[in-house]
C-alpha cells in the first residue's frame, strides 16, 4: 500500500531551527538554500518524512544521482512542496508525488500538452492534475497508476497527485503542529 502524507504549514511557521533535522546531508543542503521560503518549504517537507518515518530505523542519503534515497531500498519516497503545502508520499515500489497550488497561470500552457478532462474538476484544477501527473510520472521513473486529491485551506485550493505501481495510494492530512520543529 501507498500513502501520501500532507500538510498545510500557517504562515510558514516563522519558527524554524534549519539545523533540526536527523540527516546531515539534508541540514547542508536546507542551509545551502539562499531563498527563505524555498528554504522553509524544504525543511517543512524533511520534518513530515521524519514524522511519518519516525517509528521505523530508515536511513536517508543523497545518492550520487543526487536524488534522495533510503539507504538500505527498504522504502520509496517522493517529496514536494508548494506554496505553503508540503507533501511526502510512501511505498514498497517506486512512487512520485507532486503538489502545485492552483493558478490561473496553467491556462496559459494548456496547449502543450494532452489532457483529458476530468468530470468533477474545473478547468484550472484539471490543468493543474494534468500536470502534476506529469511530474509525480517523472518522479515515479516509469508509468503507473495516478491518484489525486484537491486540498483547499484558507481560499487556496492545491492538487497533490501521486504515481505508482498500484492504484492503493491512501491521503492523510498530518497537523504541522505535530512536526516537532
Amino acid at each position: 500500500m501507498s500513502k501520501v502524507y500532507y500538510s498545510v504549514i500557517d504562515d510558514m511557521l516563522s519558527c524554524c531551527n534549519f539545523s533540526n533535522l536527523s540527516c546531515k546531508e539534508r541540514v547542508d543542503y536546507v542551509n545551502s538554500i539562499n531563498n527563505l521560503d524555498r528554504k522553509k518549504q524544504s525543511y517543512f517537507v524533511w520534518k513530515l518524512l521524519e514524522y511519518v518515518t519516525k517509528d521505523s530505523n530508515y536511513e536517508f542519503q543523497l545518492h550520487d544521482s543526487g536524488q534522495w534515497v533510503e539507504k538500505n531500498d527498504r522504502i520509496y519516497f517522493s517529496i514536494s512542496h508548494s506554496g505553503n503545502l508540503i507533501a511526502v508520499a510512501l511505498s514498497d515500489k517506486s512512487i512520485g508525488v507532486d503538489v502545485e497550488k492552483c493558478n490561473e497561470k496553467i491556462l496559459r500552457i494548456k496547449r502543450r500538452f494532452d489532457c483529458k478532462n476530468v468530470k468533477e474538476l474545473n478547468e484550472i484544477q484539471n490543468l493543474t492534475y494534468c500536470w502534476t501527473k506529469e511530474e509525480s510520472k517523472f518522479k515515479c521513473g516509469k508509468a503507473g497508476a495516478f491518484k489525486y486529491s484537491i486540498v483547499n485551506k484558507d481560499g487556496d485550493e492545491f492538487v497533490i497527485t501521486a504515481c505508482c505501481c498500484d492504484n492503493d495510494v491512501t491521503f492523510e492530512n498530518v497537523d504541522c503542529k505535530s512536526l516537532n520543529f
